[in-house]
């Protein structure tokens, strides 16, 4: 893999999502899991989210974050919003999958 972890991403995956199913249960939290392939992670909260780009040969961990806030329409928040609404569209609810 070209972050070079190996197996160790799946672990990854496996574990934070033990841990994540345990809000699966609280009031207005919801997470949802896909297999499409991603260049960034985003995690959104209302007008506000953080979104780490890929970086190539780079691991996750060692990625900026940018915090985007949504100030107008038609900005670089809206086209992170567009992309994450496709995905969560197509992924399963957590609770489905544990």
């Amino acid at each position: 893999m070209e972050e070079g972890l190996d197996d160790g991403l799946l672990a990854r995956i496996r574990t934070s999502t033990k841990y994540f199913s345990e809000l699966a249960g609280c009031e207005n939290i919801t997470m949802r899991l896909h297999s499409t392939p991603m260049y960034n992670s985003i995690f959104r909260f209302d007008n506000q989210m953080l979104v780490t780009p890929h970086i190539f040969a780079t691991p996750g961990s060692k990625a900026p974050m940018l915090h985007l806030r949504r100030l107008r329409q038609g900005g670089i928040f809206d086209g992170f919003a567009e992309h994450f609404e496709g995905i969560w569209a197509i992924g399963k609810l957590l609770k489905e999958v544990a």
